[in-house]
């Protein structure tokens, strides 16, 4: 993984700034946030082709937004499971809380529940966020999206490169926070091109780390 290049590939490209601008824009708007997080997976596509210099244009502004739409559909298919349990557990606290008419009695046990369902979620929420690079990867190369959407795939791939995906993850949301952080003090104003950059670095190393596992047999296993 060639982390140095996920930070400075974007200014190889000779309209990095307007590009980079119409994506801040485009955070700016809230809505805006689909066509980017298509842009991030355009990123990934063109990275997993070699193409590691300059960024993808806005002019196929429908396509990005379907993959845009295809990465949030993803993802919240793949959230649907905690979604239903932490709505069991909130039910549960609900009616537990309901028959014990001990205010003290009621919080304890809420308390618990909620413990309980944290020692659940966390686990699956790790996962989930280490699996979203492979899912990304999966979204770029897919014409299917029952295909992107499989779970298994986006397991042979993290399975085939479990380091380089580790990474990704870790080093595109420690980017993605930094920069939102540093942006938020530059007047405010700043987190929005700073949003940008960050998308642009994480669809990077999802490219990276794609390609690496791509070349350890990971889609020939698929």
């Amino acid at each position: 993984m060639d982390f140095g290049s996920a930070f400075t590939f974007v200014t190889k490209d000779e309209d990095w700034i307007k590009k980079m601008a119409i994506a801040a824009v485009l955070v700016l708007t809230g809505i805006g946030i689909i066509p980017v997080l298509g842009w991030s997976v355009a990123i990934t596509r063109r990275t997993i082709e070699g193409e590691t210099e300059g960024l993808p244009e806005w002019s196929d502004f429908g396509a990005l937004v379907i993959d845009g739409l295809k990465y949030i559909g993803a993802a919240f298919i793949w959230m649907l499971p905690y979604i239903i349990v932490v709505a069991c557990f909130s039910v549960i606290a609900a009616l537990a809380a309901g028959q014990m008419g001990n205010r003290s009695d009621a919080n304890t046990m809420t308390l618990i529940i909620n413990l309980c369902l944290s020692l659940i979620s966390l686990p699956y929420i790790i996962i989930f966020t280490i699996l979203l690079p492979a899912l990304q990867g999966r979204i770029a190369t897919s014409d299917s999206f029952a295909e992107a959407v499989n779970p298994a795939a986006a397991f042979k791939l993290v399975r085939a490169n479990p380091g380089g995906y580790l990474l990704a993850w870790l080093v595109g949301g420690l980017a993605m926070s930094v920069l939102s952080f540093v942006g938020t003090l530059v007047c405010l104003v700043g987190f929005y091109p700073a949003a940008a950059y960050g998308y642009a670095i994480t669809g990077n190393l999802a490219g990276q780390a794609y390609r690496e596992a791509e070349n350890r047999g990971a889609l020939a296993a698929a």
